[in-house]
């Protein structure tokens, strides 16, 4: 059930964003300012804020620590 009050907002944001585009309401300048606005700011935010609140367990960071040695040995 969690995952699905995760997808929903997606779904509905890009079905809006899809309504806007096909209705003119948004322009093409409007769709690229939009996305250096979610690249360059907004998504950044969100992968900081995700990896600052995540919980790992100690049985994973023993395989991020080896999954981490694989790939130095293989450089």
């Amino acid at each position: 059930m969690d995952a699905v009050k995760v997808i929903i907002p997606v779904v509905f944001m890009l079905a809006l964003g899809f309504f806007a585009r096909k209705k003119n309401i948004l322009s093409a300048e409007h769709n690229e300012g939009l996305k250096k606005l979610i690249f360059s700011i907004l998504l950044p935010i969100l992968v900081f804020n995700a990896a600052f609140t995540l919980s790992v367990d100690s049985k994973y960071m023993l395989l991020m620590g080896y999954m981490f040695g694989l790939q130095c040995l293989t450089l």
